[in-house]
């Protein structure tokens, strides 16, 4: 499974928690320049 997120403490750490490993981050076409941590787990 593969997600992708904001850069949030709460969010890394909910994901973190239910098995999810990071793995990249990527960033957005908005004009804000934000970033999306990558994250993937196996099931």
């Amino acid at each position: 499974m593969f997600l992708e997120c904001e850069n949030n403490e709460q969010l890394k750490k909910f994901y973190e928690t239910n098995g999810f490993s990071y793995f990249d981050t990527r960033k957005t076409n908005n004009t804000e320049g934000n970033e999306l941590l990558q994250y993937y787990r196996f099931i």
